[in-house]
């Protein structure tokens, strides 16, 4: 308000990045673009008229949607090796707009019958109610056999509770479904994986990088990986989450100003232009930083596009969501204490109906077959 700016990029967590677009952004006629904020009600549960929230982040329905293939498929294996015809399972979500979304959005996507869903809302941003957030599952009886937490770092912290209050093994007999914000390094901690029995699976999921199948857009995720680990390093596990969405943010605002008059430079006419940047329909418009200045001298032209980016194919749908998405599959290598990624487990070609499963990444398992989307097909659960 004080600065007039037309456009913010960030925030970077979905509680924050829904408040500044409520009390900030949409007050002031202000675009906000994020490329990590995922959560389901930044764009669909907010009224924006004028189109001025923007994310090349993975909306959370996409994870949810993966989360609850990998439950089924787990809970499958136990109830035909136990001839049982229910099993319970114990959902726990930060009360914030990322872990509400993502337990509903995945509790909708379950069509499994069998399975019974225990469900617990907790605050993360108080460390003195995990304690309280772990005896929710371990006061649950039966103990359940699959337990998916939608948090933050506190995520180990709450396994660890869980552990160390269990009866008889419960939790350490237990799957683990955790999403993208459950992947810090608390979990690497031996007392957190190695306390469970060694035939459980943790299940992760995380919006997919690299490895694409479409050349411009690995093009443009190498040399992004390239130029970023040579000006500030790379650690044991590449990237930093969402690197290479927030540099595809930045691009496009760059790009989607360059096509706006600057001296009526507005949200509006900013969202305008990112809306003739992501057109399927357009011309293709590859994000390598050493084409930024002829693609910058392009955006002077008529006509659409639709950007190829570090992130992936850039088509948005009419919330400003990403109509395309890969959702990786990653678990905790006990060997190595690192974590393992496992590669695309789900590819949306276009939008949530659109889901095609690699089972063997799904399982995280070798394959014979080839590395595209339709791999796998020889791990699929018969």
């Amino acid at each position: 308000e004080e600065v007039g700016v037309p456009a913010l990029l960030g925030p970077n967590l979905s509680r924050v990045a829904v408040e500044v677009a409520q009390d900030v952004a949409l007050p002031n006629d202000t675009l906000l673009m994020t490329g990590s904020a995922t959560a389901v009600s930044l764009t669909t549960g907010i009224q924006d008229p004028d189109n001025l929230i923007w994310r090349t982040a993975t909306i959370d329905s996409y994870q949810a949607d993966t989360l609850a293939l990998m439950a089924e498929w787990l809970a499958t294996a136990r109830l035909e090796a136990t001839g049982a015809e229910e099993l319970d399972v114990g959902v726990l979500y930060a009360s914030d707009p990322y872990g509400s979304g993502l337990s509903s959005l995945f509790g909708q996507a379950i069509s499994l019958g069998a399975l019974d869903l225990k469900v617990f809302p907790y605050d993360a941003l108080d460390e003195e109610r995990y304690t309280e957030a772990a005896n929710q599952i371990l006061e649950l009886s039966p103990s359940p056999e699959l337990i998916a937490i939608f948090g933050y770092e506190e995520t180990s912290e709450i396994l660890r509770l869980m552990l160390e209050g269990q009866t008889e093994g419960a939790i350490a007999s237990a799957d683990i479904l955790l999403a993208d914000g459950g992947r810090t390094v608390g979990l690497l901690n031996a007392a957190v994986y190695d306390a469970f029995e060694p035939d459980r699976t943790l299940v992760g999921t995380i919006p997919a990088r690299g490895n694409y199948d479409d050349a411009q857009v690995q093009a443009a995720f190498d040399e992004f990986e390239q130029r970023y680990t040579d000006r500030f390093g790379g650690g044991s596990d590449g990237l930093p989450a969402w690197a290479e969405q927030n540099y595809d943010a930045t691009y496009l605002l760059a790009l989607a100003a360059a096509r706006v008059d600057e001296m009526n430079l507005s949200g509006k006419d900013i969202a305008n232009a990112l809306s003739s940047l992501t057109d399927a329909e357009g011309e293709d418009l590859s994000l390598l930083l050493s084409r930024i200045t002829d693609n910058m001298r392009r955006m002077g032209e008529d006509g659409s596009y639709y950007a190829e980016g570090a992130s992936g194919t850039l088509t948005m749908d009419e919330n400003g969501d990403r109509a395309n998405a890969r959702i990786g599959r990653w678990t905790v290598d006990r060997e190595t204490g690192t974590f393992r990624d496992c590669g695309p487990a789900m590819s949306y070609a276009d939008g949530l109906n659109s889901g095609t499963p690699n089972w063997c990444n799904l399982r995280c398992e070798e394959t014979s077959g080839d590395d595209d989307d339709s791999a796998g097909d020889d791990c699929a659960p018969e």
